[in-house]
């Protein structure tokens, strides 16, 4: 297949696949250079390209087949896992995934696109039906939670995740649980005190708020990973100190 053919019906591409379907030679892969050149054919960075002819001139690309064709297992995750299963409500324009192959962030038409390796421990993904048909592969609810509440520097900070789980309408409080068993005390106190803060509308038990209490020990234990502690920002009964007072990070969480 010619090239001009071959990027009238591929919006991203990976240069293994065009070479597989048009044939690894040295005038195709000559072709590919004159068309980035002409700027018929976007480099996203090595080995990755989108069109830029046919229906796809001077078109934005989908972030979906951007991600698709660089990281063919990428797993959303962090905010952009939220917006799977909540829809967006920022103006962030990144895209946060796992992935289990050491990746380099990358940019393109002005959205970056931010890998974290894959965890070691258990992972609970699920399939996320797009508007277009396609089907991605991102963090369950309960594990998105518990991994922004662990490392909320991942997911643009502390008001970002406490915003994003305020539209969270319900939860597995038991799938939650499970995923609970495997952290430390410090995210034993962070989740204990969102729990508590969507007690009613998620419907959790107060015996699993005990557990969580009996678990966290004496502290203190912080929200921010860097420690940082605003007055009045204290939560005698989770020992937990906020990076602003607890009358702003209550309105952030309940919306």
């Amino acid at each position: 297949m010619p090239l001009n053919d071959y990027i009238e019906k591929n919006a991203v591409f990976a240069l293994q696949d065009y070479l597989s379907e048009c044939g690894d030679t040295q005038a195709n892969r000559n072709a590919l250079s004159r068309a980035v050149k002409s700027g018929k054919v976007y480099r996203i960075r090595y080995g990755l390209y989108a069109s830029n002819a046919g229906r796809f001139r001077d078109m934005p690309h989908s972030r979906q087949v951007v991600l698709k064709a660089a990281i063919p297992d990428a797993i959303y995750c962090y905010d952009s896992a939220f917006e799977l299963f909540v829809g967006q409500h920022n103006l962030t324009r990144r895209t946060a995934f796992y992935t289990k192959h050491p990746q380099k962030p990358f940019s393109f038409q002005g959205h970056e696109y931010k890998p974290f390796p894959l965890p070691e421990s258990q992972l609970l993904t699920r399939g996320y039906r797009q508007i277009d048909g396609t089907t991605v592969r991102g963090t369950t609810p309960e594990q998105t939670i518990v991994d922004s509440v662990a490392s909320p520097d991942r997911c643009l900070g502390v008001e970002n995740v406490l915003r994003s789980v305020s539209v969270v309408d319900s939860i597995n409080i038991k799938e939650l649980a499970a995923i609970l068993e495997g952290t430390g005390t410090s995210v034993a106190a962070r989740i204990g005190w969102v729990l508590e803060q969507k007690q009613e509308e998620w419907q959790v038990a107060e015996e699993l708020l005990e557990e969580l209490r009996e678990r966290i020990g004496k502290g203190p234990y912080y929200f921010s990973p860097s420690h940082r502690r605003a007055a009045d920002s204290y939560s005698k009964e989770w020992r937990l100190y906020f990076p602003e007072p607890l009358s702003t990070v209550r309105v952030w969480i309940n919306g």
